[in-house]
């Protein structure tokens, strides 16, 4: 059976008191150290919190009610100094509570930040008595001395003596008493139901951990997943490695298809060039220029530099104005031509300019 406790800090002005809470009541205990498996509950002063409940609610409508609540706070509460914080939070699923801190709660966050980095949720001793009653009306006597009195959406806070409180009650005019609750009933309460802590969770900028994981599964948690990516990662690239491996074999088999359907170089579109042989096979021609396969020999064979300026076909014959870098590259391009089967390069004219050399290429279809 799980350990149904928690760990409460109450903080008071400069001291910060851990206890122990469980089904059967509350004890004070030393800090128990880092890494503890039972949840951590930071309790700040409620002096720090001005709360404003909502009225019980019916099965539903939580959306609905923190919308309300929020407009409530905004029309009626407006910002008092620079900083201020609001916000809305639900203790239990009967009701709602909105929130605006107090201008000390900077300063005094700040001064118990060791403390608070320890919790898991940051609230207020007022919010645990709100998740941990259930009926309505209901008394609240806090740590601090400080007494309040909550019927409905109306909440006296802060009250400092019996006599405040006994003239607040007496002026709700009730049939029946109020519920009464201090700190160690409703943290005993809680105690049975830990779930509920988490949303006791104050959204306040910078406190409170989203998580009641402590540090050591958190660290698990971490390693495991940087496990799974691993794996997924290992995993994609052997299966892109099979699939690379399959498109080159791919490749290699209609290189070969090209190679037997094609004369020459493939040059860089052996699609293209099929594509044109099939043309002449549809239109019956059995002889002509296979234009792409011509110009794939001249870019296999040209050196660096070289470039095609037109290519002009008439018949049996053919001419190609060109550019080279010097007469050596163009003398090489020829001799590299020469072992063609299908045309037959000369040179018909060349001179230099001051690019290289301009040359006019006469293609004979043998």
């Amino acid at each position: 059976m799980p350990d149904a406790s928690f760990y409460l800090i109450l903080l008071t002005g400069d001291d910060a008191s851990w206890l122990r809470c469980d089904p059967d009541g509350t004890n004070p205990c030393e800090d128990p150290g880092p890494g503890v498996k039972q949840p951590v509950v930071a309790a700040l002063p409620d002096r720090l919190f001005c709360l404003v409940p909502s009225a019980p609610l019916d099965k539903g409508g939580l959306r609905n009610a923190k919308a309300a609540m929020r407009l409530r706070i905004r029309h009626t509460y407006p910002p008092l100094f620079t900083g201020q914080e609001e916000g809305v939070f639900s203790p239990t699923p009967g009701r709602v509570l909105g929130f605006i801190t107090h201008p000390d709660l900077p300063e005094f966050t700040a001064r118990h930040a060791t403390v608070l980095e320890r919790a898991q949720f940051v609230t207020t001793p007022l919010a645990l008595a709100f998740a941990a009653i259930t009926r309505d009306p209901f008394i609240w006597r806090g740590p601090d001395g400080t007494r309040a009195f909550c019927r409905g959406d109306t909440l006296h806070n802060h009250l400092r003596s019996e006599d405040d409180l006994t003239a607040r009650i007496k002026s709700a005019d009730m049939d029946t008493a109020p519920e009464e609750c201090d700190l160690h009933q409703a943290a005993a309460t809680l105690a049975r139901t830990p779930e509920a802590l988490r949303k006791l969770r104050l959204p306040l900028q910078g406190l409170g951990k989203e998580t009641d994981l402590p540090p050591a599964l958190w660290a698990k948690t971490a390693i495991a997943i940087s496990i799974i990516g691993l794996l997924l990662c290992a995993g994609e690239f052997l299966r892109y490695r099979g699939m690379q491996g399959k498109a080159d074999a791919m490749s290699r088999m209609l290189n070969e298809q090209y190679t037997q359907a094609l004369d020459g170089p493939l040059g860089k579109d052996p699609f293209g060039r099929l594509l044109y042989r099939l043309e002449e096979v549809k239109g019956g021609r059995t002889v002509g220029v296979d234009v792409l396969g011509l110009l794939a020999l001249v870019s296999t064979s040209a050196p660096a530099g070289f470039s095609v300026e037109s290519l002009t076909l008439t018949g049996d014959f053919g001419s190609m104005r060109a550019k080279a870098g010097s007469f050596q590259d163009l003398e090489s391009l020829l001799g590299k031509l020469s072992g063609s089967e299908r045309y037959r390069f000369s040179l018909e004219q060349a001179t230099n300019s001051e690019s290289g050399v301009d040359a006019t290429l006469k293609i004979t279809f043998r």
